[in-house]
């Protein structure tokens, strides 16, 4: 009997700590979402939407500083690279392109 009550104790204590242990895995990664590009996109004028200019803007300086050839750019990535540089002159950036550029930004400069 005295077994048993050892175990379930034992067991309880094991599950405590493992539940704190994980909360605080999750605690950081939330954080650590928190401080990505996503959080950092200025709100529009209205408050409402998030506008990655400035982001947007600094990957594509970037990409432009490693004068990539023409021929290992796709045409299609020529093309989004072309959009959001239109984008960015009129002075709004969406979520979806800001994405795009920076998926093409991770993969042409191994970031």
């Amino acid at each position: 009997m005295d077994f048993y009550i050892i175990l379930t104790i034992s067991v309880s204590i094991a599950v405590v700590g493992y539940s704190f242990i994980k909360r605080r895995e999750i605690d950081s990664q939330i954080n650590n979402n928190n401080n990505s590009f996503t959080y950092d996109a200025v709100l529009d004028l209205n408050g409402r939407i998030p506008n990655y200019y400035r982001l947007t803007q600094i990957l594509l300086q970037d990409l432009d500083n490693i004068k990539l050839r023409q021929e290992i750019i796709n045409n299609n990535d020529i093309r989004t690279m072309n959009n959001s540089r239109k984008m960015v002159e009129k002075g709004f950036v969406d979520e979806k392109m800001f994405n795009k550029i920076k998926f093409l930004h991770s993969m042409y400069t191994g970031n």
